[in-house]
């Protein structure tokens, strides 16, 4: 199948270039879950030459395969020398968030983070493989 990797990886570029989504000067950050969507995602960014890191949050909800996931984003890291970057959240954390439910916890949780990224020039993009009512616009 190795056309069709070349064939998603020139869609995704075209797809880039027609929405105008980052110019050739940014430096990408991948939100990246663990998920297929997020390490899909990363591996296309990863593609470009342009990521500057690997952004995860680890909220310690569901135990080992938390753990599994975050092991995962450093692994990718290690086998591209492309910097991970962390964020250690608990239920506590989360619980602070009265009156959202738990999935907007985490979104709140998260897009503050990310913004912090973006405010330290960590990078100037950051790229995640949500669903189409998920998107993050930074302040």
């Amino acid at each position: 199948m190795p056309g069709a990797v070349s064939l998603t990886y020139a869609a995704f570029l075209d797809c880039v270039r027609n929405h105008q989504l980052w110019s050739a000067h940014d430096r990408l950050l991948v939100g990246i879950s663990g998920g297929p969507d997020s390490v899909a995602l990363a591996h296309l960014a990863y593609q470009t030459g342009q990521l500057a890191g690997l952004v995860h949050v680890n909220y310690h909800l569901r135990g080992e395969d938390a753990d599994q996931d975050e092991a995962l984003v450093h692994q990718l890291g290690a086998e591209w020398q492309t910097p991970v970057l962390i964020h250690h959240t608990s239920r506590e954390a989360l619980a602070a968030f009265s009156g959202y439910s738990l999935q907007m916890a985490a979104r709140e949780i998260r897009y503050t983070w990310w913004a912090s990224l973006l405010a330290e020039n960590l990078g100037t993009r950051i790229l995640t493989g949500h669903q189409a009512d998920d998107q993050w616009k930074p302040s």
